[in-house]
């Protein structure tokens, strides 16, 4: 009898939104019966909801409050030692992420009760990032099936906009991959006698890997898909870069590290009747090239999609795609890439960053002057740049007159 009443108790003064013990979650402090708010760990604790909303992985927000030199909340006991302060867990990071006591309640037996202690994060933020929490799993749910199998496994559509499954077939102990038009639930293939799309997994794979990179190798779309995004013009030299060498280290990559790029970049992967069309994601894109930095693009409109010719042959009622590697030339990327890197200097030089031209040559392991040339190209006008963008012949004479040091007036409106 006095159990039950112990515990009638305490599911009493939760009910009520007291706190009944326990260890006291980071962000708050102890005060009577009831939590009152420690500033400087609530400030660790928004930094953490703030951070999952723009890196959107548990992983890489670990990294960035290792970084950050943040910690989990110290805990004197009576020995006189501190636990905690330490390094945080993901698991640590999902927990708080998913407490609603940062919202103002309290959670008991699964149902959540209104607190007597002040709220840490807006409902908002809350609502937001428990959203992506949930969006993440179902993801991951869809792309682990194809974890050790099929790269593009819950992307792939055909043209009708149905989605393709997964199946194989086995001959002499060889497994042999394959992506087949499904029943409509994305689940499961379509019916025996409805037609459908049959597609051998190595090919498109390799097919949609050859497309990445040359979607990466094209400074030119990048460089104006990036600025489109408000990338600062500083951070636009390092993401050209980080694609480039991407482009040339994908096919490289471990299949898991392939294969979270992928679900970053790609939306979705259309068949249609002579291409292959991809729909990129621009804040995926946005988010990886730039190191972090949220892109800055109108409601409903995160997706650019490029449509890749798709030579194919058709075998035994199977249709067999013809993959070529993707060409790395471009006759504009050296100096789209100049501009970027001239630009990016400039920003250091006069933000104080860099000390002097001498020391940004010394860190490149170049000549000052070629600095100097590159310089010059941070002086174009808006006007110029952007037509250089768009290939235009004039632009470019004009931009590589500007590059060999025969200077152009600063005032952009007599630039010509």
């Amino acid at each position: 009898m006095t159990g039950e009443r112990i515990r009638d108790k305490i599911a009493a003064s939760k009910q009520k939104g007291m706190w009944t013990g326990g260890w006291v979650p980071i962000g708050y402090d102890r005060k009577d019966r009831t939590l009152i708010i420690n500033q400087d760990e609530a400030k660790t604790v928004g930094t953490i909801f703030e951070l999952f909303l723009k890196l959107r992985n548990v992983r890489k927000v670990q990294a960035e409050l290792a970084r950050l030199k943040l910690t989990t909340k110290p805990y004197p006991i009576s020995t006189g030692k501190i636990l905690g302060g330490l390094s945080f867990s993901r698991g640590h990071i999902y927990r708080i992420l998913s407490n609603p006591l940062y919202i103002g309640e309290i959670a008991h037996k699964e149902i959540r009760h209104a607190g007597q202690h002040p709220r840490i994060i807006d409902q908002e933020i809350w609502d937001a990032v428990n959203a992506l929490i949930g969006s993440n799993r179902r993801e991951h749910r869809v792309r682990s099936k194809a974890r050790h199998a099929n790269l593009l496994a819950g992307l792939i559509y055909d043209e009708a906009g149905r989605p393709l499954v997964s199946s194989h077939t086995a001959n002499n102990g060889k497994r042999y991959l394959y992506y087949i038009t499904s029943d409509g639930s994305g689940r499961k293939p379509a019916p025996a006698g409805q037609a459908k799309l049959r597609l051998p997994a190595a090919d498109v794979d390799a097919f949609v890997v050859s497309a990445l990179r040359t979607f990466l190798a094209d400074n030119t779309g990048l460089a104006k898909l990036l600025r489109a995004a408000h990338v600062r013009s500083g951070k636009l030299a390092e993401a050209l870069q980080k694609a480039e060498a991407t482009s040339r280290e994908l096919e490289d990559m471990p299949f898991q590290s392939r294969l979270e790029l992928v679900t970053d970049l790609i939306a979705r992967i259309g068949i249609m009747e002579a291409c292959l069309r991809i729909t990129f994601r621009i804040s995926g894109v946005v988010r990886y090239l730039s190191g972090g930095e949220n892109p800055s693009q109108p409601q409903g409109e995160d997706a650019v999609y490029e449509d890749f010719p798709m030579p194919s042959i058709v075998q035994n009622g199977s249709v067999k795609l013809v993959v070529t590697q993707p060409s790395q030339t471009n006759e504009d990327a050296p100096l789209i890439a100049a501009i970027a890197r001239g630009t990016c200097w400039f920003e250091e030089l006069t933000c104080g960053k860099a000390s002097s031209i001498s020391s940004i040559a010394s860190r490149e392991n170049v000549t000052d002057s070629y600095i100097s040339r590159l310089l010059n190209l941070a002086l174009l006008s808006p006007t110029i740049v952007h037509q250089v963008l768009d290939g235009s012949p004039a632009a470019t004479e004009v931009a590589r007159h500007e590059m060999t040091g025969q200077r152009l007036s600063a005032l952009w409106r007599k630039q010509a």
